[in-house]
Order: structure tokens, then C-alpha cells, then sequence
């Protein structure tokens, strides 16, 4: 048994000679302008990020290299800055639900946010350890 299709004359053809070419290709142009403008969007965003917490290591220096040297931990030194940065993220998360975006716009946004504190943790790390060597050395 085939489903009677028997009568079905099926002519193949390809895409790009049918008439939709000029369709895909506009497609694909549009593709490639909301790529580029996530991938603006996401290296603005780091970017900020880097200097905030730069403009925060830098007006602190001295009162973390103090703290480090005292034992007190990561947590304990930035609370604060990690209090705000997660507040900012949070309200960005709640934006998107109440906004009710689709689901690949929340992944990215959590997958912008893991990125944003990847990199301010490897920031402050870097700097801490760069900022005590100069500390222990005498330097000011």
C-alpha cells in the first residue's frame, strides 16, 4: 500500500531558481544584521562592565590590597559591587519576563550575564594579585 500517491507528479527544483533566491538572500542579509548587532550589543555591554569595574579597582586600591592582606575573602571585599552587578542583571532578567520574550532571548541574556561576570571575575582576580605584588614590594 502507498498511500495512493500513485498520481502525484512531483517536480523537484532548486530554490535559488524558483524565485526565492531574491527572499533567501534578503533573509540572509537580516541574519547577518541582527548577528552583528547582538554581537555589538554583547561587546558594549562587556565593555562597560570592564570599565566599571576598573573605575572600582582603582578608586579602592588601596582599602582591597588592605582587606586582601587581612584574609578577608572575595565575597566579603566586593559585596557591595556584587550586590549592585547582580540587582542590574536581575532587573534585566525581569524586564525580559515581563516583557514575556521568547526563550532564546532569556538564554542569551543569561549567557551575556555568565560572560559579564566571567570577566569581571578574571578582572578583579588579575588585578588583585598584580595590585598585592606591587603592596609587598613597597610600591605606591
Amino acid at each position: 500500500r502507498n498511500n495512493e500517491l500513485d498520481g502525484n507528479n512531483l517536480i523537484f527544483q532548486n530554490v535559488l531558481d524558483t524565485g526565492y533566491s531574491e527572499i533567501f538572500q534578503m533573509t540572509l542579509s537580516e541574519v547577518s544584521i541582527w548577528l552583528a548587532a547582538i554581537l555589538f550589543s554583547i561587546l558594549v555591554s562587556v565593555l562597560a562592565s570592564y570599565y566599571i569595574v576598573l573605575t572600582i579597582l582603582i578608586s579602592r586600591q588601596k582599602q582591597v590590597s588592605v582587606l586582601k592582606l587581612l584574609g578577608y575573602s572575595f565575597h566579603q571585599i566586593y559585596k557591595d559591587e556584587l550586590f549592585y552587578f547582580g540587582l542590574i542583571y536581575l532587573f534585566g532578567m525581569i524586564e525580559l519576563l515581563v516583557l514575556k520574550r521568547s526563550l532564546s532571548s532569556l538564554v542569551m541574556y543569561a549567557v551575556l550575564t555568565f560572560i559579564d561576570f566571567a570577566i569581571i571575575f578574571y578582572l578583579v582576580i588579575k588585578y588583585e594579585k598584580k595590585n598585592i605584588v606591587h603592596i609587598l614590594k613597597g610600591a605606591d
